[in-house]
Formats: structure tokens, C-alpha cells, sequence
């Protein structure tokens, strides 16, 4: 995809992504598409948002996760 500030409106990337959802078993919600530079000899800034989006879930993700955990443990510690 040459222009991707039209990447969510893509019925071919919301397929793969869909695709994606069912071999992968995680929610679509949770499938994040972005273009990779390994070609690209300049930056662009639709692509680095793309990327950017892509981090910030992934941080949001990790977030949650180590919440999750602290929980569990503060959860064990009073009961001892």
C-alpha cells in the first residue's frame, strides 16, 4: 500500500487483519497494521504514525498486564 492514511478504510487490510484475529486468536481490536521501511529511503510521517499507534498499543497492552500482575500479587500478600 502506497498511501497508508487509508489503511483503515482497506477491505484487503481489514481481511489480513481479520485473518490474522482467527489464526492468531487475539481480537481484531488487538491486530494493529503498519508498514514496514525496510525499503523506504525517506521518513513519512503517515507511516510513523502508523508505527506510533502500534507502540503506544503495545505499551497500553504491557500496562495492563503488569496491573494485572501487581493485583495478583498484592491479592497473595493479604492472605498471608
Amino acid at each position: 500500500m502506497e498511501d497508508v492514511r487509508n489503511v483503515y478504510k482497506s477491505g484487503y487490510i481489514k481481511k489480513m487483519m481479520q485473518e490474522a484475529s482467527a489464526q492468531l486468536g487475539v481480537p481484531l481490536s488487538s491486530i494493529v497494521p503498519v508498514k514496514n521501511y525496510s525499503e523506504e529511503l525517506d521518513l513519512d510521517p503517515n507511516t510513523d504514525i502508523l508505527l506510533l499507534s502500534a507502540i503506544i498499543q503495545m505499551l497500553r497492552f504491557a500496562d495492563n498486564y503488569f496491573d494485572d500482575i501487581s493485583e495478583k500479587f498484592s491479592d497473595v500478600e493479604a492472605k498471608e
